[in-house]
């Protein structure tokens, strides 16, 4: 019990300063997506996305690797922080330097340039963030405070300094100025909490740092790289508009993927503990964990689809109405997505670093494929298609390697929630048919109260379950009435 109410606590620590730290973000998205336009706010995630592997290039799975090894030993957070910094410090002014010699020669616009190298240069002060020695300790409410300090800031900057569409510049340096304060805040709480770092050079410790993480790293690069490629050869096919309509989409499944998100960065040192301690423990965690993935993200795909049109109307106005149809598509990301992270972080976690990286290459390979394919024909569409078809090639592989460990099969676990989601799509349907001017927030409620009580009455989730989870969560003595999720 009482691990369970310390992988609750960190989750809802997680969750609800994610959810205030999200809703801020998105508003900042919709902010900025009104303010500039397709085509201006095109530019901005067409640098952003670049901008993203330089991220991911200086960070190269140390973090990762920082907290699996915290998590199995806590007294070696402080020693850790300080190699795994020095090391990413190195990465970020090599490749800032590099970077800024290429980008001349790249054919870019002058403004896409400058935003490129402007996002980048906001990686800086994530270099020294301690977040992730919080994550292996397990103290997620700093990790938390330290998501909430950097949008708060963000939205603040934003909304002060940004008015119309030729500050655009003013957007990666209000991320750099945000990301500076929650960096600082983390780090006053780490030295107030477990002492000052001891700074010193082992460059020893540091290549074999960089080995460790290197599988992990790369493996990183090529998962956002599935995510990214699509927008980024948008833009070099001078597809901005298209590349604005698209994160228009893909912002709002972000946004609803972030309590999948939050729930794996949060039991992530259980499963790396468990690997070590009890197969037979991680392997019932994990089908837990399965069949929570299918509670909460088909019925996201089915009414995704269904009410698309409604609710990029609601969030963006007329302007965007293109990106219904490539929201529905995107709607099921999060359930094949956070299938696979199942078995993937299962395979971080007992250190299959060298399997995952095979895999995500074939994942890379196919979603490069699709996009050479159908982006020149189908544009958005076509990056939605790849992304699909990348993770559904990479499930098989997963769920197999994983299996060599532990047995957690996938198929019984996601039948009931299927059912529910069908019978919430035919409801929702039928909805739409007989109110058309239904408000899409009436929908949403709809779908959600019929997919609960599908679902309660089928037995897929049993409403002592319900009643456990909030008694442990308000720190109540839980009454035990079998079974789980």
């Amino acid at each position: 019990m009482a691990d369970s109410r310390k992988i609750i606590k960190n989750i809802a620590s997680l969750l609800f300063s994610g959810f205030f730290a999200q809703l801020v973000n998105f508003l900042v998205i919709l902010y900025l997506a009104r303010l500039m336009g397709p085509d201006g706010f095109g530019k901005i995630n067409f640098a952003m996305a670049v901008a993203v592997y330089f991220t991911l290039a200086t960070t190269m799975g140390l973090t990762t690797l920082g907290i699996r090894e915290v998590a199995r030993a806590p007294s070696s957070a402080g020693a850790l922080f300080v190699p795994v910094t020095q090391l990413r410090l190195a990465l970020f002014v090599v490749l800032y330097a590099l970077l800024a010699a290429a980008l001349p020669f790249a054919g870019q616009p002058r403004d896409i340039g400058s935003l490129i190298l402007l996002f980048s240069l906001a990686v800086l002060p994530a270099v020294f963030q301690p977040d992730w020695l919080f994550q292996g300790l397990e103290e997620m409410e700093y990790v938390g405070a330290g998501r909430l300090a950097y949008s708060l800031s963000y939205a603040a900057l934003v909304l002060f300094f940004i008015k119309n569409a030729r500050q655009m510049l003013f957007v990666p340096l209000c991320q750099l100025a945000a990301m500076s304060a929650s960096v600082g805040l983390l780090l006053v709480i780490y030295v107030r909490r477990h002492g000052m770092f001891k700074i010193c050079w082992e460059p020893n410790r540091m290549m074999r740092l960089a080995r460790e993480s290197a599988h992990l790293g790369f493996s990183t690069l090529l998962i956002q790289a599935i995510n990214n490629i699509g927008v980024v050869m948008m833009g070099l096919y001078g597809l901005v508009a298209g590349v604005g309509y698209y994160n228009a989409s893909y912002k709002i499944i972000a946004s609803i993927a972030l309590a999948g998100s939050v729930y794996f960065d949060a039991v992530f040192p259980v499963t790396a503990n468990l690997y070590k301690t009890s197969l037979e423990r991680l392997g019932r965690f994990q089908s837990r964990t399965l069949k929570l993935v299918g509670l909460f993200t088909l019925p996201i795909g089915v009414g995704g689809v269904l009410l698309s049109g409604k609710i990029i109307a609601f969030f963006y106005g007329p302007a965007y109405a293109p990106s219904a149809g490539v929201f529905g598509l995107l709607c099921w990301l999060p359930f094949i997505v956070f299938l696979n992270t199942v078995y993937a972080r299962g395979l971080w976690a007992c250190d299959g670093q060298a399997a995952y990286l095979r895999i995500v290459l074939v994942q890379v390979a196919v979603n490069l494929g699709c996009n050479l394919a159908l982006i020149p024909h189908f544009g958005m569409y076509g990056v939605a298609a790849a992304n699909i078809c990348a993770e559904l090639s990479g499930f098989m592989f997963y769920h197999g390697e994983f299996n060599k460990i532990v047995r957690v099969p996938a198929g019984a676990a996601l039948l009931k929630p299927l059912l529910a989601s069908c019978g919430m799509g035919a409801v929702l349907q039928t909805a739409k048919l007989l109110l058309p001017g239904a408000h899409v927030f009436l929908l949403i409620a709809l779908g959600a109260a019929c997919y609960a009580m599908i679902i309660l009455a089928i037995g897929g989730l049993k409403w002592y379950t319900v009643r456990d989870f909030v008694a442990t969560i308000v720190k109540k003595k839980a009454q035990t009435g079998g079974g789980t999720p």
